[in-house]
């Protein structure tokens, strides 16, 4: 991968900062950054856009801060985000971990140390995505909460236009990616049985061969003729 051709995304609403920032970014030789200068803006272009770094302010506009926009638009994201706010301390700081793969710049990092701070960023990024097999809990966002869920538990994901839904003991939770997407990142348990569907074979009680249903509990989950034959030569012993 060309460092200098990264899509970076800067996201802060003091427009003297952005474009000293972005003219550091410049003089360094990144040639793919984009600017945005709200909260509203930034989370309409990550539901759509995933960029490869993110460089955040911390004190955003309309009293939002770097921890409700992770909190809103990345969870269980592998994007690197670099902090450019001179303000945090301890608690803001664990906070922020839980969620994302962080780093702090003050804003008036040097460019050497900003690009430092970037291709070590970016160096951490691939390392992960060797093994980018999910851990064991996983963020979601829940009503007005963030919950905290462990992967084991959920018993099957379907697709629901641009998310899935995790099901876990009659509970739905909504996150945003694509089915094969985050089934990559599924441990073995959890096989793929029809486009729409993952189940986690941890729960699976049945199979029903001429109706074409999983039985997950008292739940029936469709799987199509084009899974059948991985589901049965993996897993049944006749």
């Amino acid at each position: 991968m060309d460092l200098f051709n990264i899509e970076i995304l800067l996201i802060d609403d003091e427009l003297l900062h952005t474009d000293i920032l972005k003219r550091k970014l410049i003089n360094i030789g990144y040639k793919n950054i984009v600017v945005i200068n709200s909260y509203s803006k930034s989370v309409d272009y990550l539901n759509e856009i995933t960029p490869d770094i993110i460089l955040l302010d911390y004190y955003l506009d309309k009293n939002n801060t770097g921890i409700d926009l992770i909190k809103e638009t990345l969870l269980n994201k592998d994007i690197p985000i670099i902090f450019i706010s001179s303000f945090y301390g301890d608690e803001i700081f664990k906070e922020i971990v839980g969620y994302a793969p962080t780093d702090f710049v003050p804003k008036n990092v040097s460019e050497f140390d900003l690009n430092k701070t970037i291709n070590f960023s970016m160096a951490k990024k691939r390392a992960a995505s060797q093994n980018n097999k999910l851990r064991d809990y996983i963020f979601v966002k829940y009503g007005k909460e963030i919950r905290k869920l462990a992967v084991v538990d959920v018993e099957y994901i379907v697709v629901d236009g641009k998310y899935l839904v995790l099901h876990i003991e009659q509970k739905k939770y909504l996150i945003r990616s694509t089915l094969n997407d985050f089934f990559k990142k599924l441990p073995d348990s959890f096989i793929k049985v029809h486009q729409a569907y993952i189940i986690n074979l941890r729960f699976l009680e049945a199979i029903q061969l001429d109706e074409g249903i999983l039985k997950i509990g008292k739940i029936s989950v469709p799987f199509s003729r084009n899974y059948k034959k991985v589901l049965m030569n993996a897993y049944y012993m006749p």
